[in-house]
């Protein structure tokens, strides 16, 4: 096997990145949201109410309990969002 196991396919991953894109750049491409809006929730309700705005890091945890009791699909899925949330930060830095 090569390369860490994904959960999701890199289809998925590149429409989370786009969407992530967009939301942390204050845009709004209508387009966008329509085609790839069934990731906003998790950008929006979850990851961004739970994270440092200026680290990114996860101040608490999405779910109760502890990190073992976080659903690996969704903690995938907000590692990827955290890793986007850190790229735009670092753009906004630069400018």
């Amino acid at each position: 096997m090569n390369g860490p196991l994904s959960l999701f396919a890199e289809q998925d991953k590149v429409q989370v990145s786009s969407l992530c894109e967009e939301v942390f750049a204050g845009r709004y491409n209508e387009d966008l949201y329509r085609e790839y809006g069934r990731w906003l929730p998790f950008i929006t309700e979850i990851y961004l109410p739970v994270c440092d705005s200026q680290s990114g890091d996860f101040r608490m945890l999405p779910f109760p309990g502890g990190i073992l009791n976080q659903p690996a699909v969704t903690m995938e899925l907000l590692r990827l969002i955290q890793l986007n949330y850190r790229i735009a930060m670092r753009k906004q830095m630069e400018r």
